[in-house]
């Protein structure tokens, strides 16, 4: 997996540990196996849209709020206008790698978020 799944599944677990779930419970709630939460949390399998939302729910925080590590200070923008970070290059060949279809979900899912 990438290491968009282990930042994901790291921040999936402090979710979880904050409102005080265990994986089980969590996975009862969110009609998953246990071993498909402990899963997703140590990154070695990767959660759809659809069961990310119903975590979220789960833990009632906004699905948004799984994505804590994107919380990190945006670099100032050159005089080019245009912004990379060190980590931009790899983001961009993780979502190539991605099928159609998950571009697609994400795409989707970026302008849900935009919506005000």
């Amino acid at each position: 997996m990438t290491e968009i799944d282990q930042l994901l599944g790291k921040s999936l677990s402090k979710a979880r540990e904050r409102v005080g779930m265990t994986p089980g419970e969590l996975g009862r709630r969110a009609r998953l196996s246990e071993a498909t939460v402990t899963a997703f949390e140590e990154g070695r399998r990767r959660a759809t849209a659809l069961q990310l939302f119903e975590i979220a729910d789960c833990l009632d925080v906004p699905v948004e709020g799984l994505f804590d590590w994107a919380e990190r200070p945006v670099p100032q923008v050159g005089a080019t206008g245009v912004a990379f970070g060190s980590g931009t290059e790899a983001l961009a060949e993780h979502y190539a790698a991605l099928s159609r279809s998950h571009r697609a979900a994400i795409y989707a899912f970026l302008l849900a978020l935009g919506r005000d």
